[in-house]
């Protein structure tokens, strides 16, 4: 009886660590970089294809704009509201993304599609689509 108690937590154990841990932490470190931190060269790191395309496109359009330490960012904080398994190499997440200006009453929110895939060996975002 023991031993079928053991078998049964280390299956529960094993269960709750699902392939797409990995892939969430890919979509979260993209999300820091590009969503939060707003550092779209950090961001890049952690794309593949299409997603590194977009991200290639958004640097040629802020190319001209100085940020540095001196430039106000927004206070950014996200929660995952859900994720989609596509297939052992595909997962979709869905993030809300709140924005607070200097100002605390300026408040925004997104909604963040993040699609990360397993390229080589390691999670890469390959799209991504933020929206209201």
């Amino acid at each position: 009886m023991k031993r079928i108690a053991a078998s049964l937590a280390l299956l529960i154990v094993l269960s709750s660590c699902q392939p797409g841990d990995d892939a969430l932490r890919a979509a979260e470190n993209f999300a820091d970089e590009h969503y939060v931190n707003i550092d779209l060269a950090a961001a890049k790191q952690y794309t593949t294809g299409l997603a590194t395309k977009k991200v290639e496109e958004e640097q040629t359009l802020v190319a001209d704009n100085k940020i540095d330490e001196s430039t106000a960012k927004p206070n950014v904080h996200y929660k995952l509201l859900e994720r989609r398994p596509e297939g052992d190499d595909r997962v979709t997440f869905l993030f809300e993304g709140e924005a607070r200006g200097e100002d605390a009453s300026d408040v925004f929110v997104r909604k963040w599609l993040l699609t990360v895939k397993l390229e080589d060996g390691a999670w890469k975002v390959s799209n991504f689509h933020d929206f209201e």
